[in-house]
């Protein structure tokens, strides 16, 4: 389905000591799972389109986010899209 107007998605928070983002386990300074099927509702609910590995770091300190972009894409920052 790509056409998500008029449809009606509520989301449960997520459990205690999940990360209220993508309702993952995490240290607070990593990286969203990009995978949580939780992120990603909340993330299209929040945007309006789907999150990039970028948006799951863009909370992180600058070298998390370098380390995040060469363990996802082998390409660094620019491949973070």
């Amino acid at each position: 389905m790509s056409d998500w107007s008029g449809l009606e998605v509520r989301l449960m928070a997520p459990g205690p000591g999940r990360c209220p983002d993508c309702a993952g386990v995490h240290e607070p300074g990593e990286p969203h799972d990009i995978g949580s099927l939780y992120y990603q509702m909340k993330f299209r609910q929040q945007h309006g389109c789907g999150p990039t590995r970028w948006d799951a770091a863009a909370h992180c300190e600058p070298a998390v986010q370098a380390a995040w972009a060469e363990q996802t894409t082998g390409e660094g920052e620019a491949g973070m899209t």
